[in-house]
């Protein structure tokens, strides 16, 4: 028998010897000829596959000498769809592309994992994907493990995404609220640090005093160590330091503390929603009321739209990330770069928006190794240690620090959770690392009766919290915001018994917009029992138009600028506050930033029951001829300040620690019916506290302007 083989194009016959590139838009195929070879053909559409597909095989009885494959596809518009996007239907339409390896996790589609083999070894899964690497799931996501099957001996240089050598240490990261000494003797953190306490109080990392750090407790929360310190206050660590936390216990729900508990080991509701499946598919097919639960884990690059009196509820160390994890660093020999970062947001034009420090602040995308914020700078040459650059051009991230055994994270969605439902209820998540542009927020319900209480909102570009008419925003946590922990606008807000602190960590000028909150545009707003400290900008600041304002029972310390900043607004009342070394990097001298309290082109304002330590200036008034609002003139007047306590002891410069108004132009503020009376000043060493008339004055010449006439001066 006599078999030769043909390239065959279409019915023309062409010798394999001498055959040359295939006609456009004919399909070549191998034949083989011979006596008695027959071809069998199947399809074009085989019911054994999903896809459309064309067999040929080249028989001789029952012998089969070739079989040729010639798959096509079915056009379902799907290319059409997917422009624009991601969009909530994006995983939805790849997942109907081809369903036939999809790696399914409670039968929901897992992180877009694609796969022949699911493998369970040493507590951990491993998938052998479709591109023939061995891939693990981290929780959230996948991360490459390499060429060779997890637990095998064989060798091969099998790497993990960031290109070291695959794990070998059985070091298990410890569960959740894990706590020494009660619980355990030590505690491995997820860059598998294993800590201890000495018996001297010393707090050890890898069995060295870490950073000079003592406590008595040491405590894995939310992917963080925290430590309870000698000075009664809770320290979580940075990376390489140590930054205060606050008084109260992470993940608890205690009054005041502002932390992101929502009190218990598990949280019921009426649907729950794991790491990885799809948030926004469950609150559309949830009615109103309906309570959804984000259970324990990262819940990566959503952003949720709920129905009206929807509660979205998190179990203890849930956490909900606008950051993608990066595993895939390469080294060049300088630094370490990934590629495909394709997310760029808007960035804001203004001149006046970022200090001279920080040029790119209101560029959206941030940078975490750890948890700690790396400082974003405009070219590669300026790469060093806790710096990182993006080339946007380029698609492509880099770094000095090495990525190796360290969770590198760039923030990614813009938003967290938005939307116009009315009485939406936020409880109990870590929300944190969005990309929100300039003056915009990770949590901005437009809607009204939002109520956001028990999170821990951190790490956000811009704002961390936005409220709108009929808020309450309680026993929060707001901090390390890239500029501002809360902002808001609307009538009848209620912010209570939150932390406010260490927010505007970008950079942005916080004569513009930045610092621990501000609100405009605001009638009946109540500001009660939170703690603002440490920002890089004022405490709390109302700002333009606002009315009725009450601040009461806050405790505002240590904050860059004014502690309570009433600006051309309206009537308020600032009472009962406890304020104390705000305007901490000392602006200006002789004016009034840095107040413990600033009133601004405002009028009707009453000031009384406060304490006041230490502050640069102490209580101001400012009249600076800003114009006219919707209620009238802004202007200093009707400023009724009394009964308050003023300690002036610190060491400051002339020009510092004093009481009274400056007007900008003229002295009609001296006569506008502004009045301090019954305050009691204890003073240090300057020779003058106050200030009217445009001048400084002693505790001699105050009371002959009619101000303090019953006041108490104590040197």
């Amino acid at each position: 028998m006599i078999v030769r083989g043909v390239l065959q194009f279409a019915a023309v016959n062409v010798n394999v010897e001498t055959a040359t590139v295939p006609v456009v838009g004919m399909m070549d195929y191998y034949r083989v000829e011979g006596d008695e070879v027959h071809e069998v053909a199947v399809g074009p559409v085989h019911a054994g596959i999903i896809e459309p597909g064309h067999f040929r095989f080249q028989c001789h009885g029952e012998n089969v000498f070739h079989l040729e494959i010639s798959l096509g596809y079915q056009h379902r518009g799907i290319e059409r769809h997917l422009l624009g996007g991601p969009t909530p239907r994006t995983v939805h339409y790849m997942e109907t592309l081809a369903g036939d390896t999809r790696i399914l996790r409670n039968g929901v589609h897992a992180a877009n994992g694609y796969g022949t083999m699911i493998y369970w070894y040493s507590n951990t899964i491993y998938v052998f994907g479709t591109d023939s690497r061995w891939w693990t799931w981290n929780g959230s996501g996948w991360t490459v493990y390499g060429p060779s099957q997890p637990g095998t001996s064989s060798s091969g240089g099998s790497t993990t995404g960031d290109g070291s050598s695959p794990p070998t240490s059985s070091l298990v990261v410890s569960p959740d609220r894990a706590t020494i000494p009660t619980t355990t003797n030590a505690i491995v953190d997820s860059s598998l640090a294993t800590w201890t306490l000495a018996s001297d109080t010393r707090v050890l990392r890898n069995g060295v005093h870490a950073a000079n750090g003592y406590g008595t407790i040491i405590y894995w929360y939310s992917n963080i160590i925290y430590v309870f310190g000698t000075d009664s206050r809770w320290w979580s660590w940075n990376g390489s330091g140590w930054t205060v936390y606050g008084s109260s216990q992470p993940g608890t729900s205690s009054s005041g503390s502002g932390t992101s508990s929502s009190g218990g080991s598990t949280v019921s509701g009426d649907y729950s929603v794991s790491p990885g499946d799809d948030i926004q598919a469950v609150l559309d097919r949830a009615a109103e009321g309906n309570t959804i639960v984000l259970r324990a884990g990262v819940h990566r690059m959503q952003t949720l739209t709920p129905k009206s009196r929807q509660v979205i509820s998190g179990e203890p160390g849930a956490i909900l990330s606008g950051a993608r994890r990066l595993t895939a660093f390469v080294w060049d020999g300088s630094y370490w770069s990934i590629a495909g970062q394709t997310q760029q947001g808007p960035a804001t034009t203004l001149s006046d928006t970022c200090t001279a420090a920080a040029p790119l602040c209101a560029y959206p995308e941030d940078l975490f190794i750890d948890n700690v914020l790396l400082k974003h700078v405009a070219t590669r040459s300026e790469l060093g240690p806790g710096r990182w650059y993006f080339d946007y051009a380029a698609d492509q991230i880099y770094l000095a620090d090495d990525p190796t055994g360290h969770i590198v994270e760039t923030s990614v969605t813009p938003t967290a959770v938005a939307g116009f439902a009315n009485s939406v209820t936020i409880r109990g998540l870590v929300i944190e690392k969005f990309a929100t542009p300039t003056q915009q927020a990770a949590v901005k319900g437009q809607g009204s009766g939002w109520v956001i209480e028990s999170n821990e909102i951190r790490f956000n570009h811009a704002i961390g919290l936005r409220t709108e008419a009929g808020a309450i925003a309680r026993n929060n946590k707001v901090h390390h915001n890239g500029a501002m922990g809360i902002a808001g606008s609307g009538s009848d807000i209620l912010v209570e018994n939150n932390e406010i602190a260490f927010n505007n960590t970008n950079g942005y000028n916080a004569y513009w917009e930045a610092g621990g909150t501000k609100w405009v545009y605001t009638n009946r707003l109540v500001v009660r029992g939170n703690y603002s400290h440490d920002n890089h900008g004022p405490g709390l600041w109302t700002d333009i138009n606002n009315i009725n304002t009450l601040y009461e029972n806050n405790r505002v310390e240590d904050n860059d600028l004014s502690g309570i900043f009433h600006e051309i607004s309206y009537a308020a009342v600032i009472r009962n506050n406890t304020i104390a070394r705000n305007g901490r990097v000392r602006p200006s001298p002789g004016w009034v930033d840095g107040a413990g309290i600033l009133v601004a082109g405002s009028s009707d304002v009453e000031v009384y029951g406060n304490t006041l330590t230490d502050n640069f200036q102490a209580i101001a008034g400012l009249e600076g001829h800003r114009g006219s609002g919707i209620y009238g003139p802004w202007v200093l007047q009707n400023l009724n300040v009394h009964d308050n306590s003023v300690w002036q002891l610190a060491s400051m410069p002339n020009g510092a620690g004093r009481t009274g108004i400056i007007d900008t132009n003229g002295t009609g503020a001296f006569f506008n019916n502004n009045w301090w009376a019954r305050n009691t000043y204890h003073l240090g060493t300057n020779p003058y506290y106050f200030i009217w008339m445009n001048k400084d004055i002693n505790e001699a010449t105050w009371p002959t302007y009619q101000q303090d006439t019953t006041g108490t001066f104590i040197r």
